[in-house]
């Protein structure tokens, strides 16, 4: 937060948050954020791909990262908030900082277009 009071300016800077360590803290923090289990846009989005067509190119490759299930009657793959965090602690550090430790950010890009 930037205060200007006459020629003066005060910077105030916000406490950093303590960044997830263990896959439980992980795995907790995924699920306040998206739920047990994630399809759509946001799965594709956590994992990292660009679109919709890169997810289901992977899909169709069979190299997606965490195994995927259907649910019958509805659309699309699905995966489970353990098995992305899993993956995440494994390996996934930078885009585990931008889903967990900058989660404004992450919820902003989950927002479909009107």
């Amino acid at each position: 937060m930037v205060t200007s009071y006459g020629h003066s300016t005060m910077t105030f800077a916000e406490p950093p948050r303590p960044a997830a360590r263990t896959l439980e803290e992980i795995a907790a923090r995924l699920t306040l954020l998206y739920g047990g289990i994630v399809g759509g846009v946001r799965l594709t989005h956590l994992l990292g791909y660009p679109s919709q067509a890169a997810f289901r190119k992977a899909v169709e490759r069979d190299r997606l990262p965490v195994p995927v299930f259907t649910i019958a009657g509805r659309r699309g793959k699905f995966a489970q908030v353990e098995d992305i965090a899993s993956w995440l602690h494994r390996g996934g550090r930078e885009r585990l900082e931008e889903l967990i430790e900058r989660p404004g950010k992450a919820q902003h890009e989950q927002r479909r277009p009107p």
